[in-house]
């Protein structure tokens, strides 16, 4: 590696060392939203992304509403052996 070389990598290491405001910090942080990793749109439930993470194929329009089933109770249990 040449001086000039390294002048330049310290040049570019030191500017990207260097203190920000809030505002620059934010317009980076625009920039590079878009090929982030995890970068998700603002407003999105944690119903819609645990269906998200467990369905591998992906369907258009909207989700199915998720519903928690509660086990019968006594009564209802009575019932249906009653019936059978």
């Amino acid at each position: 590696m040449t001086d000039e070389q390294r002048q330049e990598f310290m040049r570019r290491m030191n500017e990207g060392m260097r203190a920000m405001s809030e505002e620059q910090m934010a317009a980076r942080a625009a920039e590079q939203a878009y090929g982030m990793r995890n970068a998700w749109p603002d407003g999105v439930d944690n119903v819609r992304l645990a269906q998200a993470s467990m369905n591998f194929w992906r369907q258009e329009g909207p989700l199915k509403p998720v519903t928690i089933q509660t086990p019968p109770t006594l009564w209802e249990r009575l019932k249906r052996w009653l019936r059978s």
